[in-house]
């Protein structure tokens, strides 16, 4: 949002006594953030009046022009391309050394200084200006005329037209004033300015309107959600161009003119921060202005020219049962205003915030007037708008009549508020003395009211959703003292260890592991679901934590499950990769297990290994590596010995019925591994072998971990590789019990490297592959040792019932 410095002195007489950009830095530490500071009108300082003597082609291009110029005093010639230019014309001229801020092709603004150039091979020391070159307009075709009878050489700054052109503009940034309603118009600003530098601020102009006897009337049927409706009646009115001083002061702070009418909405829009509308009157079909909500369905006809479909959520404004306007979105087009218009109806309303937002979202029309609607605005301000677009429509069309005066209704005004507090209070929090007599100036003219030690009522433009406890007050008082002027000092307290986050810990070093050790990426997905997702994964909706505001019909429930979001982001990311190595530690609320009347939150790790594409193989060792890698999590998080055994008949709808294993410890469930199930990943697109692992970190950190600090050995390795033909069913933690009971102290590592089935093994078996580790930590195993320790682990094998290869 832009602010003219020039407007805000309307209301208050300051007088610049800074750089500008040290004035926007004052302003960002004591008001809201100013993102830009431009000087406006600089360039007319920079130019002179010529008058141009003759022109002759350029002698080597057909487009360019040499002009002789005179200033009364010297004569020049120089290069110049516009059409317009030609003898006897005064012109604005700029020479060696002046400085422009000009749009660039891109559209952002370049700075642009006048050089000596050859163009063409003919120098040119000088430019002739046009309107947009000066800062007069948005864009301009040829350069500025002068008036015959406008005298050489002066500066153009010095000429009656153009004297009140410079200004400064400051761009705030609007992120900063969301919690700030009474900020969005330049007259919040003036009372800012005024409180900072201790200045008198003016009434808010407007002008006292007669009795009410005008033919409209007004039926507010949601007083819930339009708290305030307020109309004027205008008759005879002239439509036609603005002046030339509303146009700029609009152009300044970026809206373009319309006609005099829009415009005046607009001005009084950005001065005191209130949305209006105007209608043609003689384009409304009754006199009843309604508050209604919309009809399911309902097309509604805007001002740019979009038809929208509207809901019941909507609010309209209704004219004998045609919706005219969305209420605090925009206007409608059949009751706009145009060249023909007479009679006007003004509107100055105010809308729920919480309403405006959702139907401006929905729709996808965000407009100025909807912005500052869902700040919560102040509903005493309508009828100062009203007066004040009254007082400029009289200004600009002397002929129009205000016929009566306003109509209002005001059903739910906030209720007034006052907040007990203390001098002592403020110094105390904010550590420093400030004298009673400067809290109470600068309070009492950011408009709060003062009595008693202390009790503080809060201005209506601050009760909307902004200044509700003491600590509000203080950041006031903190604000326009300067936090700058407040010396820092270390806290009185006693300085304690916090304590030991041990779930934050373990979720640093399986992520450290994963992301450093083994190349996965981390995503963060949405802790939240809808009715599509749950239906889709076979989950219920039953007693899920629902969301009161959620963003979409996606988003309305707390996610029960961590894998149904995690699979769509599987499906999402082989649009893009061939192969995944991906994680995300997140969150479930489970409803099984309520903290009082809230779910239990808990802690999971789910990841996936999904190897690149091939058809018709099922890639088992990409099981065995997920498997792998989970093991070496848990040793990671101190846990050893885990039992593996299969998943439980009550395993979830996206796990694959016949591949998939848990790590218990007892009955607690500490870890799954499991491949996708093949109807879901047909469902989501998802033609690769996708294993899944996830690890329940709440019963992980519950369980008992030890972690033990033992050097690596000095002594060397001896692998050693076997092949053992089981039963397909058999489990590979049986055989691996089998091998660690007979190798005992000296197996330092165990893995399955392959399982085969197929010619050459009988069916109904399967072959594995372990890959084992001996050594021993006292000295380097002897030939015979290892021998020993071999034969014991076939003989222990064979001994178990299992073939050996």
């Amino acid at each position: 949002m832009w602010l003219s410095l020039n407007w805000i002195k309307d209301f208050v007489d300051y007088e610049l006594d800074r750089d500008p950009k040290d004035l926007g830095c004052l302003i960002s530490l004591s008001v809201a953030e100013v993102e830009d500071v431009k000087i406006v009108g600089k360039a007319l300082d920079q130019v002179r009046v010529v008058e141009v003597i003759k022109t002759e082609p350029h002698p080597d291009a057909d487009k360019l022009k040499l002009a002789t110029l005179t200033d009364g005093t010297e004569v020049r010639t120089i290069v110049c391309g516009a059409s317009n230019c030609r003898p006897g014309i005064k012109l604005p001229f700029a020479d060696i050394g002046a400085e422009f801020e000009v749009k660039g092709k891109d559209g952002k603004i370049e700075k642009l200084v006048i050089k000596p150039t050859k163009i063409r091979g003919v120098e040119s020391t000088g430019m002739l200006c046009s309107e947009e070159e000066l800062g007069l307009a948005d864009s301009s075709d040829g350069v500025l005329e002068l008036p015959e009878d406008t005298p050489l050489g002066v500066k153009l700054s010095e000429l009656e037209a153009y004297k009140g052109q410079d200004d400064i503009l400051f761009e705030i940034d609007n992120k900063s004033l969301t919690h700030r309603p009474d900020l969005w118009g330049h007259y919040g600003f003036a009372r800012e300015f005024a409180t900072i530098f201790d200045l008198p601020l003016k009434d808010i102009p407007g002008i006292e309107l007669g009795d009410d006897n005008t033919k409209y009337t007004l039926n507010n049927e949601l007083p819930k959600l339009c708290r305030r409706y307020s109309a004027l009646e205008v008759r005879n009115v002239k439509v036609g161009q603005s002046p030339e001083w509303m146009q700029k002061r609009l152009r300044d702070v970026g809206i373009n003119s319309i006609n005099n009418l829009v415009d005046i909405t607009n001005y009084v829009l950005l001065e005191l921060g209130q949305p209006m509308h105007a209608f043609d009157a003689d384009k409304l079909k009754g006199d009843v202005m309604g508050i209604r909500k919309a009809k399911d369905g309902e097309v509604f006809a805007a001002l740019d020219e979009v038809e929208y479909k509207l809901t019941s959520d909507d609010i309209v404004i209704d004219n004998n049962g045609d919706a005219v306007a969305l209420a605090g979105v925009m206007g409608g087009l059949h009751s706009s205003i145009d060249e023909n218009t007479v009679n006007v109806v003004l509107e100055s309303a105010n809308f729920d915030a919480a309403t405006v937002r959702r139907t401006s979202t929905r729709v996808g029309l965000r407009s100025d007037s909807s912005v500052r609607f869902e700040k919560s605005l102040d509903p005493e301000n309508t009828v100062h708008a009203l007066k004040r677009a009254a007082q400029l429509i009289l200004e600009l069309c002397p002929e129009a009549e205000i016929v009566g005066g306003i109509i209002d209704t005001y059903d739910s005004p906030y209720t007034k508020q006052s907040i007990e507090t203390s001098y002592e209070f403020f110094r105390k929090r904010l550590g420093h003395d400030i004298p009673n007599e400067f809290i109470t100036n600068k309070l009492t003219r950011l408009g709060f009211e003062l009595s008693g030690d202390l009790t503080i009522a809060i201005p209506s433009w601050r009760v909307t959703k902004d200044v509700e406890i003491a600590e509000d007050i203080l950041e006031e008082v903190g604000r326009i003292y300067g936090f700058d002027n407040i010396t820092p000092q270390t806290l009185k307290f006693d300085v304690a260890v916090a304590p030991v986050n041990k779930v934050r810990q373990l979720e640093r070093k399986l992520k450290s592991a994963l992301t450093e050790g083994c190349g996965f990426t981390e995503i963060l997905l949405y802790p939240w679901m809808g009715d599509k997702t749950l239906k889709e994964y076979g989950l219920s909706n039953d007693g899920l934590m629902t969301l009161k505001n959620p963003i979409s019909e996606d988003s309305k429930y707390m996610k029960p499950e961590a894998a149904p979001l995690f699979i769509n982001a599987i499906a999402e990311n082989l649009k893009y990769q061939h192969s995944l190595k991906m994680f995300d530690f997140t969150r479930i609320y489970d409803v099984s297990e309520m903290n009082g009347v809230l779910p239990t939150e808990k802690f999971k790790l789910i990841g996936t290994i999904t190897p690149e594409y091939k058809k018709k193989d099922l890639q088992s060792d990409t099981f065995y590596e997920v498997k792998q890698l989970v093991q070496d999590l848990l040793l990671i998080a101190g846990v050893k010995g885990a039992q593996v055994k299969p998943l439980g008949d009550d395993r979830a709808s996206w796990v694959h019925p016949g591949i998939g294993c848990g790590f218990y410890r007892g009955r607690q469930c500490l870890a799954e591994v499991y491949k996708l199930h093949p109807a879901i990943a047909k469902k989501k697109g998802i033609k690769h072998n996708a294993y899944i692992f996830q690890i329940n970190i709440d019963e992980l950190e519950r369980v008992e971990r030890k972690f033990t600090y033992k050097p690596i050995s000095k002594f060397p390795s001896v692998p050693f590789d076997v092949t053992v033909v089981a039963d397909e069913r058999t489990l590979s933690s049986q055989i691996e019990q089998v091998i660690n009971k007979a190798a005992k102290k000296y197996l330092k590592e165990l893995s399955v490297f392959s399982v085969y089935q197929g010619e050459g093994v009988e069916e109904g078996k399967k072959a594995v592959s372990y890959r084992m580790t001996f050594a021993s930590d006292k000295a380097t195993l002897k030939p015979d040792e290892v021998v020993n320790i071999q034969n014991s682990v076939m003989d222990a094998l064979n001994k178990a019932g299992y073939t050996i290869r």
